[in-house]
């Protein structure tokens, strides 16, 4: 038996590998295709964890019809996030081919956006694929409960607890975050403010700006991708969404309020208010309309920002950035 495990990339298919290497009936290997040209031969009592698979499907069941398939997923906007991350033009190649060579984007190209087309797709893809064929799927944040299952599947020998050790190791992780500018401009001001209860950061996409100041409780709001840091409590959900947020000396929201509607902002903007004594929001500074693709609001100036915040106080403000502007501001 010839097992194939399917996936987007940026989704633990490092781990799941590093998992699959504690069975002994089964030789495993992650990307040996690239060492190859990708000829498509696999030994007999094999597990190949790759997510370039998705591009040679058709043949893979032409060559071993009797093959079992694991669908390896993840929460889709994290996977996009990882995948946006990167480099489009060095690191992540995967994503620039499908951005710049099958869609054949110009000019100026929103990474996230095309990650989220790029993940949808081979998800898409590989479940059609998967339909009449042998096959599980199994999300890699349930895989340290569900792993045992997969083991199964296939009659896998060998040391099951070392495997699922393994999906407490993070390989192949994306680097720390790095802060820029205006995220050093909302930090300055929030050590300036003091010590207080707590900080909320909302939309934080990663971020680790919970962490500044001297608070005793740090929480980011995030549907996405969360920070991952131990004094982090970190919220799977929209702002929207997010039932009975504490009271907080401070909430951050930045690179937020552009993706809002003009329906969906005064209601965002008026929970933001209600819940904190002050609030550091950041937006795009006169970007043109159209040049990010998932930005509502854009172009915005001082007038559109004082509407889209309801005219409240702003104590400081500044602009930061040569190319890509950003208005930052300290709102009470």
């Amino acid at each position: 038996m010839r097992v194939f495990v399917l996936c987007t990339g940026r989704c633990g298919s490092v781990t799941f590998s590093k998992a699959c290497s504690h069975i002994t009936n089964f030789t495993v290997a992650h990307e040996s295709g690239r060492k190859t040209g990708y000829d498509l031969g696999y030994p007999d009592n094999h597990i190949e964890v790759d997510n370039r698979l998705v591009w040679f499907a058709g043949r893979l069941h032409e060559k071993y019809p009797d093959a079992f398939y694991v669908h390896l997923t993840r929460d889709e906007e994290a996977t996009a996030a990882s995948y946006a991350a990167r480099d489009l033009k060095k690191k992540s190649r995967i994503l620039r081919a499908f951005a710049l060579g099958i869609k054949q984007q110009r000019g100026r190209v929103d990474a996230m956006q095309e990650a989220r087309e790029m993940v949808a797709t081979m998800n898409a893809n590989i479940r059609e694929f998967l339909v009449d064929k042998h096959h599980v799927t199994i999300d890699i944040d349930e895989a340290s409960t569900l792993f045992g299952e997969v083991w199964d599947c296939f009659d896998a020998q060998g040391d099951l607890d070392a495997a699922l050790a393994e999906f407490s190791n993070r390989y192949n992780a994306r680097r720390n975050w790095r802060p820029r500018r205006y995220h050093r401009v909302a930090r300055r001001w929030i050590e300036q403010l003091g010590p207080g209860e707590t900080i909320i950061d909302v939309g934080s996409r990663q971020s680790e700006m919970a962490l500044c100041g001297q608070f005793n409780r740090r929480i980011a709001v995030e549907p996405g991708e969360l920070p991952d840091h131990p004094e982090i409590e970190a919220v799977k959900s929209t702002w929207e969404e997010f039932e009975d947020p504490p009271q907080a000396k401070v909430i951050t929201c930045l690179e937020v309020l552009e993706h809002l509607t003009d329906e969906e902002i005064r209601p965002f903007v008026d929970k933001l208010f209600a819940h904190a004594e002050h609030v550091i929001i950041s937006v795009p500074w006169r970007w043109p309309k159209g040049r990010c693709a998932n930005h509502v609001q854009d172009p915005i100036n001082r007038k559109k920002f004082l509407d889209m915040i309801g005219h409240r106080e702003v104590v400081k403000e500044k602009i930061v950035g040569r190319r890509s502007k950003r208005l930052v501001a300290l709102v009470v």
